[in-house]
């Protein structure tokens, strides 16, 4: 019995060595594959219209066969490629925000395999065209469904005077008529199909101009400037229109903090109001008739926020009051919101003292009054804008523009 036991052991240590050989020799064998697109960083998204490749080597003097592209384990239509370069294009139609697994698996002359994967995000946007003008810290504006991106700074900090007229119809930008004076850091808003552009440093000096540009016929008209000796808003401010009046909020003057400023374009003057408010670099939207206004830095500073606002509050430029909501799930500063399907989206910006940009994105539901993380942006961003045109979200920044799908 002891010399059947002891030929069992043998014969068991025998078999498992034989397959850990195998297993040895069948990955020396194996060919190697690795991703090269798309490479994800610190958890981001990618765009919809995914292109992926791989490198993949054979062992010995093997060749490649062919190279299987998978999501969640589902061959791709396109996903079998014979020749190198291994790629192949990949545009996600569901499952946005969710998980997603790539698989890409590597076969090559005498049969033997091998596969790597990766998880990714999908972020419901495309890649259009970018400015002409690389610039940030600008403001854009909708009228009759194309976008006005007027003025910002370069990338030695001096002020443009440059307007740009993007089409989303048809993907294309045309330069417009120049402002009449530079402006970066400056708030804008459109009354009556014109916008109203109010302030901002017009290059290392902060300006109170206010004019206002026509887009049907591409002129440039001076207003009345910005009451500054009243304590309004110069630079780094927010401005809505409501009931055809613009109200500035927030923002930089001496001393601070800014007092609201009600502008009629009618009479072409100005009103003081009794409330003030200090956050710079915030947001101002109009929604239900209501403005609401958007996070924001409490102190004033160049380059970062040390201490970025969550806060979400309502104005009421009747009573001069204001009314606290649902805080956002994050704290946004330099960063850009619009309106989509009656409800707020609030995106990227700085959350911190580093001065770093951020992907956050996030959506607010006034019939509820709560907040919802949305997929992150495909790039961090801060000093950019974002606009909704026949329902669809168009972001633009200096490098990128990304036309966002609304769930």
């Amino acid at each position: 019995m002891n010399h059947l036991k002891s030929f069992a052991l043998l014969f068991a240590f025998a078999v498992m060595f034989s397959w850990h050989s195998c297993k040895k020799d069948k990955n020396e064998k194996a060919p190697f594959v690795q991703f090269t697109s798309p490479i994800i960083h610190d958890s981001e998204s990618v765009l919809r219209k995914v292109h992926i490749s791989v490198n993949a080597f054979p062992s010995g003097k093997r060749s490649i066969k062919k190279v299987e592209f998978f999501v969640d384990n589902e061959l791709l239509p396109n996903g079998t490629d014979t020749e190198a370069p291994w790629e192949c294009d990949w545009e996600s139609t569901d499952k946005f925000g969710q998980p997603r697994v790539l698989k890409a698996v590597a076969t090559d002359s005498e049969g033997d395999s091998h596969d790597t994967t990766q998880t990714v995000v999908v972020f419901n946007g495309a890649e259009k065209s970018k400015m002409p003008t690389a610039r940030y810290a600008f403001t854009s504006n909708v009228v009759n469904g194309k976008i006005y991106v007027i003025g910002g700074y370069n990338a030695s900090n001096n002020a443009f005077k440059v307007v740009e007229e993007y089409d989303p119809a048809t993907d294309t930008w045309t330069t417009k008529k120049s402002c009449l004076s530079g402006h970066a850091a400056q708030a804008s808003c459109v009354i009556n199909n014109i916008i109203y552009v109010f302030g901002g440093d017009k290059g290392f000096d902060w300006t109170g101009a206010v004019e206002a540009y026509n887009p049907a016929t591409d002129q440039w008209v001076p207003k009345d400037s910005i009451p500054v000796d009243s304590n309004a808003a110069l630079g780094m401010s927010s401005v809505a229109e409501l009931n055809g009046k613009a109200y500035l909020i927030g923002g930089f003057t001496n001393p601070e903090p800014a007092r609201i400023a009600e502008y009629d374009p009618v009479t072409d003057k100005w009103r003081l109001t009794k409330s003030y408010k200090r956050n710079y670099n915030a947001e101002a939207l109009i929604l239900n008739n209501q403005i609401y206004f958007i996070g924001g830095c409490p102190f004033r500073s160049i380059g970062f926020c040390d201490n970025p606002s969550d806060s979400l509050q309502i104005y009421d430029p009747v009573t001069e009051s204001w009314t606290s909501k649902a805080n956002m799930l994050s704290p946004h500063s330099g960063h850009s919101s619009t309106i989509y399907n009656g409800k707020i989206y609030v995106m990227g910006g700085m959350t911190n003292g580093s001065g770093a940009a951020n992907k956050n994105f996030e959506v607010y539901d006034p019939a509820t009054d709560t907040w919802k993380n949305l997929p992150s942006l495909p790039q961090s961003l801060s000093n950019f804008s974002c606009n909704t045109v026949n329902g669809k979200i168009y972001i633009i920044s200096q490098d990128h523009v990304f036309e966002y799908t609304p769930d």
